[in-house]
């Protein structure tokens, strides 16, 4: 029988284990497998879930600390980590090379996850030369910081940490970086290794050697109008221009996929062009409500514009063969449309609604 545990919520124990169960302490349970040491129980109290949920945050967060108004977490090893703080930052940080707690040195090699999240009054910040990475929306929001200078020291960069920083200028790589580059003052941070663009402004110039328009890199950079995709481009990924200020956007014949939401609610966006050879996933331009002209000359048109009430004009080229599924579906205010001899099918509810 067990005793002296109060609401009980879940015990399980394996059938065919030789179990001794041993109430101790109040409540809490010894369990002993003398048969297979490897044997693992379960076991949830509600009534000590607090508690002992309290003791591992204390645990979790015990090489927390505070030095010079920074937040830090201490790792073995002597390398710290810069952490998010109660009131957040704001003004001109320095993040210092190393720091001194109970009279043992730490290097500062990385920013932490959410460090300066949403940090609005956030201004300027320094980076050692000692930083080794900047986690995932480490400064996402910032909407005060206008330049960034990434140094040479940095190793690991996570997709787009400067998501939501709209007023950025000026991007700069340190010369030296074996990792990332920001090549021929292109104010942008490029992944050396895949040639993935990582982050972007409203003053970036593609280099000719990017390959991939990263996840998230132009997100809510709404004064950006216009882009030259160079060449040597081939994907554009999720969420890449979402909310941002472009108008018009032609996917060239290089291209060879943009994927889902990679222009997701840019309001701006009027006008697009759409080629036989790439690969545009649905919901490309999820929420795009004021396009209004398209060319499309791909093989098969998707849902892509499935409940644009501002659509009016819609150019489809020879070499459209399907028009799929709700492909035009509630595109209330369509005037214009041609269908040209190549096509063979029309699915449907291709137009359902109009």
């Amino acid at each position: 029988m067990i005793k002296s545990v109060p609401r009980l919520l879940r015990i399980s124990v394996h059938a065919q284990a030789k179990t001794i169960i041993r109430p101790w302490n109040q409540g809490l349970l010894i369990i002993i497998n003398i048969m297979n040491p490897q044997f693992t129980t379960e076991f949830i109290f509600r009534r000590w879930y607090s508690l002992l949920m309290s003791l591992f945050i204390v645990a979790l967060h015990a090489n927390a600390v505070i030095i010079d108004g920074i937040n830090y977490r201490l790792y073995s090893g002597n390398a710290a980590g810069v952490d998010k703080a109660d009131n957040g930052y704001s003004g001109d940080i320095i993040i210092p090379s190393r720091i001194n707690y109970q009279s043992k040195d730490y290097t500062v090699t990385r920013i932490e996850r959410n460090a300066f999240k949403n940090c609005n009054s956030l201004t300027s910040v320094t980076f050692p030369n000692t930083l080794a990475a900047i986690d995932y929306d480490a400064f996402y929001g910032c909407i005060s910081l206008t330049s960034i200078n990434i140094p040479a020291s940095l190793t690991n960069l996570a997709s787009n940490p400067f998501w939501g920083c709209v007023n950025l200028e000026r991007i700069c790589v340190e010369e030296g970086n074996e990792n990332y580059t920001s090549a021929g003052n292109s104010n942008a941070i490029i992944n050396l290794s895949n040639k993935t663009l990582i982050t972007g402004c409203k003053n970036t110039i593609i280099p000719n050697d990017v390959v991939t328009i990263g996840n998230g890199c132009f997100a809510e950079v709404s004064d950006l109008k216009s882009i030259v995709v160079p060449q040597n481009v081939r994907i554009i990924e999720p969420m890449a221009f979402y909310r941002s200020g472009i108008i018009s956007f032609e996917i060239m014949d290089h291209i060879e996929k943009v994927m889902g939401r990679a222009f997701m609610e840019c309001q701006s966006l009027t006008s697009l062009k759409i080629p036989q050879s790439c690969e545009v996933f649905e919901q490309a331009f999820e929420g795009c409500l004021n396009i209004s002209t398209v060319e499309i000359d791909a093989e098969n048109v998707k849902e892509w514009f499935r409940g644009m009430e501002n659509l009016k004009r819609v150019t489809l080229g020879d070499n459209v063969k399907t028009i799929g599924q709700y492909a035009f579906a509630e595109c209330k205010n369509l005037e214009e449309l041609n269908i040209p001899a190549s096509v063979r099918y029309i699915q449907e509810s291709a137009f359902q609604g109009d």
